[in-house]
């Protein structure tokens, strides 16, 4: 049977393990206050019109992926990000509804992010 002395050391390293794994939660969580879904979709809905353009501009990639394509997409995007709310702020976004899902909030702006990115690599692609 352990002694006192070894459970007091146990259930203090216990102790100290839960103290972190909760100030590492409220580090993530104020974190995740300072990103907004919105900010996300505005930042895509700027990189499809970005392309677009781009694509409008110089016909040189029209036969990878035509202007009317992309614009097809864009309008399927402002659909998602309408019926989600997800280009709002307040009590009716989306970000307002994943409040309490940390990490549905993360995964989402983590696609929103790659989308964005994707959209850009599309403006300024690396090879000629």
């Amino acid at each position: 049977m352990p002694s006192a002395g070894l459970q007091n050391k146990a259930h203090r390293q216990s102790d100290k393990a839960l103290a972190t794994s909760l100030q590492l939660w409220v580090i993530i969580a104020l974190a995740m206050e300072s990103i907004h879904i919105s900010s996300h979709v505005e930042k895509c809905a700027r990189s499809f019109r970005s392309l677009l353009q781009a694509l409008e501009d110089g016909p040189r990639f029209a036969t990878q992926l035509s202007p009317e394509a992309l614009n097809d997409e864009l309008d399927r995007f402002k659909i998602w990000a309408g019926n989600l709310a997800a280009h709002r702020k307040g009590k009716r976004s989306l970000e307002y509804r994943l409040r309490d899902a940390v990490h549905l909030k993360q995964e989402a702006c983590n696609l929103l992010e790659a989308l964005q990115e994707s959209l850009t690599d599309g403006q300024f692609p690396t090879w000629s």
